[in-house]
């Protein structure tokens, strides 16, 4: 294996490690449906207007569902927002030209893209699939870093979910 075919073999390692985090982000949003489904189906019996006037319990309750409210909106906003929208490149200069990346490629014509392709050499080859790695390492290092914070986010959600249907049962 040549130097080219490993850091093109390196490259779509990151690429399917990014899927696998997006595949996460998407898992813990379906939970949050449940968690939704479930708060929802445990409140139909719930009179949530007065809160106090079921006391300490009634007060709990609406807290926990508040708060809970409060996590999932504030979890939904940052994996769709912050983890699943996509991500450009960060860390190429301007003027650079790179045809492992897409922005780049399509700042060009057909004409010069071809004799971008044309005129490559394996040092050129190798120089752009680093560069690309580098960007892909990077987004792939905040991703899992995300997704770390919405499992941490998810933890909170389903103590609070807990909360919310016992005190609920017990109004």
């Amino acid at each position: 294996m040549d130097k080219v075919e490993y850091a093109i073999e390196n490259f779509k390692n990151m690429q399917e490690l990014i899927r696998f985090a997006d595949q996460k982000a998407g898992a813990i949003v379906i939970v949050y449906g449940f968690i939704i489904t479930s708060t929802y189906e445990s409140s139909k019996g719930l009179i949530l207007i007065a809160p106090h006037s079921s006391g300490i319990i009634g007060l709990l309750t609406f807290a926990a569902g508040l708060g809970l409210i409060t996590i999932i909106l504030h979890q939904l906003h940052f994996i769709l927002c912050c983890i699943l929208k996509p991500k450009l490149a960060n860390n190429y200069k301007r003027g650079d030209s790179c045809l492992y990346y897409f922005e780049h490629v399509a700042a060009q014509d057909k004409a010069e893209v071809l004799s971008c392709f044309v005129q490559l050499d394996e040092n050129t080859m190798l120089s752009d699939v680093a560069s690309q790695i580098y960007e892909v390492s990077n987004t792939l290092t905040t991703k899992m870093k995300m997704v770390s914070k919405a499992i941490y986010g998810l933890c909170w959600a389903t103590a609070l979910t807990v909360l919310y249907v016992i005190l609920g049962k017990l109004i």
